[in-house]
Order: structure tokens, then sequence, then C-alpha cells
């Protein structure tokens, strides 16, 4: 667990506990009992980047009840789903091409999206999903889903962790997944790529610094925390998916395994240099947006979630605008609160419609700021007066 420090640009690394330079602080919106004030710091040491303060308890707390968006049991992959999972199937074929019939664990499954695709081309092995939000049931295809690792008996031969890892606490929790291994298994682990975060922008402003993902990994951070669960890397490579945006996610990837020789060695990246640039590219982009909002006299903002916070929060790059108003549909909840009362002016869509019809508008929710701008046109206000962050 990281140690806590009285200096705000100092904090430690989760992997080695070394000192790591804080790159980047950001405010967002109340949600449960997460921090709302997160920093961002690079260990470079070890190439790591990992979010403070992180404490487990809350995390532990929010995940048990807040349900994974993509759990359902009436369910249709995409292609661009069945795209990664062929390209996640494309490493582990070597280990799944087995004669004898193996037993596959997909810890934080989701919806089992994963697990369906590889049931339909290796049907001989046993699969089981893990997933904090799931019901516990058996499908058609004899994928078999579990809400704790506890309920699990026996050994697995591969285990895949994907795109779990980076909300993880506590590498500590790695242990689990090594006692569950089998002598000759492997773990497939998949994360966001953090070094490739500048090359990969998206539509929102710093997205890749966010509170959940509290891990930003390269190749080298994510082959050091094999050491956890007392497993080394045997393949280290790239992966790019297709995302709901339309564009790609950058992806790393490691197979780690018992007693291996040689190892796997990752190159060595300036995580530090590269967030830096991230930063500046990011601030760049929206720097017309402020010079255009700077100048206007009444500006209405749209949406008090995370992006709102990313952008006009406090260390934002709008912090210094001036906003008449902030429009949510939780308006009479949020200008009820205290922590909220004189910094904001909370209104619903119709009022703020009225009371400003000339104002800019500035579209903070994370996805659907394009059918919203059809309804605020709706109302009388002009598509030159909307912005999309």
């Amino acid at each position: 667990m990281m140690t806590h420090t009285d200096d705000a640009d100092v904090a430690y690394c989760p992997i080695c506990a070394d000192a790591g330079r804080l790159i980047r602080s950001a405010e967002f919106s109340q949600r449960a009992s997460l921090p709302m004030q997160v920093g961002v710091y690079v260990c470079a040491n070890c190439s790591f980047g990992f979010n403070h303060p992180r404490h487990d308890q809350a995390y532990k707390q929010y995940y048990a009840s807040h349900q994974n968006d993509q759990l359902s049991q009436n369910w249709q992959i995409s292609e661009s789903e069945r795209k990664r999972y062929q390209d996640q199937i494309s490493v582990l074929r070597q280990y799944l091409s087995n004669d004898r019939a193996l037993r596959v664990l997909d810890f934080g499954c989701g919806q089992g999206g994963l697990l369906h695709t590889m049931a339909l081309g290796y049907e001989r092995h046993h699969y089981f999903g893990c997933d904090a939000n799931a019901q516990t049931h058996r499908r058609e295809d004899g994928v078999s889903f579990h809400r704790d690792l506890a309920e699990l008996a026996g050994s697995f031969d591969v285990i895949v962790l994907s795109h779990v890892v980076e909300h993880l606490i506590d590498f500590g929790d790695l242990s689990k997944i090594e006692n569950l291994l089998s002598p000759d298994g492997i773990v497939y682990i998949e994360v966001p790529n953090a070094g490739a975060y500048e090359y990969y922008s998206r539509r929102e402003f710093l997205y890749y610094f966010d509170r959940l993902h509290v891990n930003h990994f390269t190749s080298r951070s994510l082959a050091k925390i094999g050491s956890a669960c007392k497993l080394v890397p045997v393949e280290l490579g790239d992966q790019r998916f297709g995302y709901k945006d339309g564009k790609l996610f950058p992806a790393i990837y490691a197979v780690f395994a018992r007693d291996v020789k040689v190892p796997a060695t990752p190159a060595a990246l300036d995580l530090n240099a590269s967030f830096s640039r991230y930063v500046e590219t990011e601030n760049g982009r929206l720097a017309p947006v402020h010079d255009t909002l700077r100048d206007e006299r009444e500006v209405v903002a749209y949406g008090f979630g995370d992006n709102f916070f990313r952008s006009f929060g406090r260390n934002g790059p709008m912090s210094d605008i001036s906003l008449v108003a902030v429009v949510d549909q939780r308006a009479s909840e949020l200008s009820a609160k205290v922590e909220w009362r004189g910094r904001f002016n909370f209104l619903d869509r119709e009022t703020a419609s009225a009371r400003f019809p000339n104002a800019v508008w500035v579209m903070t929710v994370s996805w659907g700021g394009e059918a919203i701008a059809e309804k605020l046109q709706g109302l009388g206000i002009s598509s030159s007066r909307i912005l999309i962050l």
C-alpha cells in the first residue's frame, strides 16, 4: 500500500515504494466516497503512473455497489468487440490449443464476451467467469459465472485479467490469482497503455487521467507487478481495440508464468516525459476554445460529471471562465448541496435556455453531446452557440 506524505508533490510508488513525481492534479465530481481531488504521479524507476490518494475501502465499497454497465444476460457481441476478443485469443491460442481439457478463468469478466468467444472456438475446455456484480448462473455454452473468487474450487490453467489491474489499489491482491493458478498455467493481463496516451487523444480533456483507473502501466511496470504473485513475464505486446467513441484505444498485455529462466525484458520508457507531452498537447487542444469563451459574456456548461471537472474544475483549462449556469438533470439536488452553494448556479435545461438565449453552451457530458445539442436547437439555441467538449 502507498505511504502517505505531507508533501503534495510526492507520493510513493505502490510497486517499489520510491517517491513519484506529481504530473497533474485534477478535481472530479462527487461519486460515492471516492476522492474528489486526485493527483497523477510517475515513478521513474518503474516507468509507472499512479493516482493518489487511493483509499482501499472507498474503492471496494464503490465497486461492490455499482454494477458494471457491460453486465447483462441479454447481450450481443458487436463486431468491434468480436475483433477485440479475437485479438486477445490470438495471443492465447498457443495455450488454448491443448489436447486436454483446460480450466479457464476470466477475472473481472463483465458480460463474459471473451469467455463466450473462446468457448465457441475451443469447446473442450471449461470456462469460468468472476465479477463482483455477476449473477451466479451457468449459461447454455457451459460458461459459469461467480461473484467472488472464494466460490471457485480447484486450480486454473489459463487466467485472464483484461482491464482489471488498472483498478487495483493493492497489488498484493494478485496473490489470490497466483494461488488459483495450476503449476504450468499462465496469466494474461491486459491494461491501458499509458505510454500511448499522447498518441490516442479523445474528445474529453485529459480523458486517461481518470479517478477509477488508479494505475497507469507501461510494459516495464506491467512486467514488474508479476513479482507480487511470484510470476515472470514470458511475452509482452500491444493491443489496440475499437472503443465506444469509434476510435482505437491503446492497450498492452503480458503473459506470466512460473519458473521461467529467461523472462521477457520490457523496453524502458520515460513516462514522465510522455505524460508531460500528453498534458501539454491537451492544453493546446483546448486553448482555442478557452480563448473563445474568455470573450463571451454568458457561458453555460451542460453536464456536471467528471468531464465537467476536468475542464472547468480547479486546475482545469477553463477554471477561469465565469459560468452563468450549469445545466444538469440533478439541478435541484445539486443546488441544495452546501459544497456547491455559491460556486455554481444550477438550472434545468428549459430555464437556462429561456434565461440565457444568447449564451454559449458548452457540452461537458461524456457521451451524447450531439443528441443534447439537437434538443437545445429545438429550444431556440443556435448551433453556432453550442460547443462540444
